[in-house]
């Protein structure tokens, strides 16, 4: 795949560069190959200075102990990285206008089912709601194309994706100075894997001992079922 290059993107906010990324990738597509689901995380005090933003591509997993995992980085990734802005895209299945017997399943087993790309965007200025974007993929004659994009602002964090970064942006803004500047220097030294990793399973212990209290014995960490 030709190299992204965002310096000639009209708007360098996050969501719009996240939309050009997205199209950037769907040419070199075919068949039933997926879009790959990424983080883009926008640290403290660099709006437009795309080259110091983060970008983690991930594949997605069908079992929910991996997806909690998943959900574990992406909360260790906004706190190392000092998020101010975050999105997360994703390809997954949605049913438009469900009816009853189709609001018992997943979208994924509904025959009325449709492909679509979706974007997940938060700031550690908006609390407990995001910004959704989302748009139909189309697969043609081996091909894969993209409709057009559609937007849902001001809708709660719901799933465990969703709950992940808004704790990681939480976690962000309450880490104390002397400790971030330990973060940073970790992170400067090519350290962050390993400050990822720890971070990821600190947040899984948490959540595994949470859940545990709360009489989930088995602590499996399941925040919610609306994501593929």
């Amino acid at each position: 795949m030709n190299e992204f290059d965002p310096k000639n993107l009209q708007r360098k906010d996050i969501v719009s560069v996240t939309k050009a990324y997205i199209e950037h990738m769907v040419p070199e597509l075919e068949g039933d190959e997926d879009i790959t689901a990424f983080l883009m995380v926008q640290p403290k005090d660099t709006d437009g200075q795309i080259d110091k933003w983060h970008l983690l591509a991930m594949l997605m997993p069908g079992d929910p102990d991996t997806k909690n995992r998943i959900a574990d980085y992406l909360t260790a990734a906004c706190c190392v990285y000092n998020a101010e802005e975050v999105v997360f895209a994703s390809a997954g299945w949605s049913v438009k206008n469900p009816c009853k017997e189709e609001l018992d399943m997943a979208p994924s087993d509904s025959p009325l089912r449709e492909e679509d790309v979706f974007i997940a965007h938060s700031t550690r200025f908006t609390g407990n709601t995001m910004g959704h974007y989302s748009c139909p993929i189309i697969r043609r004659d081996n091909k894969v194309y993209l409709g057009p994009w559609n937007e849902m602002v001001g809708v709660g964090a719901v799933g465990r994706f969703a709950e992940a970064i808004t704790l990681g942006l939480k976690l962000a803004v309450d880490m104390p100075p002397d400790v971030r500047e330990g973060v940073e220097s970790m992170v400067a030294e090519g350290q962050e894997n390993k400050l990822l990793s720890a971070m990821a399973n600190m947040v899984s212990s948490a959540r595994k001992t949470a859940r545990e209290m709360l009489g989930d014995k088995n602590g499996d960490m399941s925040l919610g079922d609306t994501d593929e």
